[in-house]
């Protein structure tokens, strides 16, 4: 239950939540978070994507009070670092290394400033990524960033899963897996970050539609799924709003604002 006594805290995901298509965020979603910040709550990103992976065409649009990156690695507000868990770099290396010699194995390496992905091997490079031929070619550029998550295919090997297990924490996807440093989520990030801005977890509102939102609408104080979400996320939320390409995000803001839910 939210206490009105207190502003809320906003935490959304980006894709297919925020966003539906090219990283347009619907109008009624931008209207939404600039009312709410208008009236003094707090709009934050919580997205799986590391902070090098974000467009910055989605920051073109509106303005938010934080970003949550990299499914819990790292926390920025007012564009600082407030607090990071990179993957460590040594660990890193060995794990690119493994996804290079398996064949036919997508990977991107999704760092603080930038992604880095493997070529080719069934899918292709978005604008933002930085294609790397080479293990030799990655551990050049891998001496400039710090790495917060890595995004692979499905058809890993048995190396791959073991390294996985043993150092990694991982979310799946239908057609991937996120890889994230040991115990890092977007749930314990979501509360820290209110923590920090004073919010009580009663009036953390979680907006998401996969399975790393899943632990994300649990903690929260209100959780939301929009209607296209994972069947577990929809079981889960507290609200049902609409679909990411109608604006689900902005109608359940507003719903929330407004004490009409």
């Amino acid at each position: 239950m939210i206490d009105r006594n207190h502003k809320i805290a906003f935490f959304i995901d980006i894709d297919g939540t925020l966003i539906a298509d090219s990283f347009k965020i619907p109008e009624k979603n931008i209207f939404a978070i600039e009312k709410a910040r208008k009236d003094g709550h707090k709009v934050f990103i919580n997205t799986g994507r590391s902070r090098g992976n974000i467009p910055p065409k989605l920051f073109e649009q509106t303005q938010f009070d934080g970003v949550l990156s990299g499914n819990g690695t790292v926390i920025e507000m007012g564009g600082e670092v407030i607090e990071k868990h990179f993957l460590e770099k040594q660990t890193m290396l060995d794990f690119a290394r493994l996804c290079f010699e398996c064949d036919n194995l997508w990977a991107v390496f999704e760092g603080f400033s930038r992604s880095y992905a493997i070529p080719g091997r069934n899918r292709g490079l978005s604008d933002i990524e930085i294609p790397v031929s080479s293990f030799d070619e990655f551990f050049t550029l891998a001496q400039a960033d710090d790495f917060q998550v890595t995004a692979i295919g499905k058809n890993t090997n048995e190396k791959i899963n073991e390294f996985i297990d043993k150092h990694f924490t991982y979310f799946e996807f239908k057609n991937y897996y996120d890889i994230a440093p040991a115990g890092c989520n977007k749930a314990d990030t979501m509360l820290k970050a209110a923590e920090i801005t004073g919010i009580p977890q009663s009036n953390c509102v979680a907006i998401g539609d996969s399975g790393n939102d899943y632990e994300m609408l649990k903690k929260a104080g209100t959780g939301v799924a929009v209607s296209n979400a994972q069947e577990k996320v929809l079981k889960c939320a507290e609200m049902i709003t609409l679909s990411n390409a109608e604006g689900g995000v902005g109608e359940a803001i507003f719903k929330i604002i407004s004490e009409r839910y």
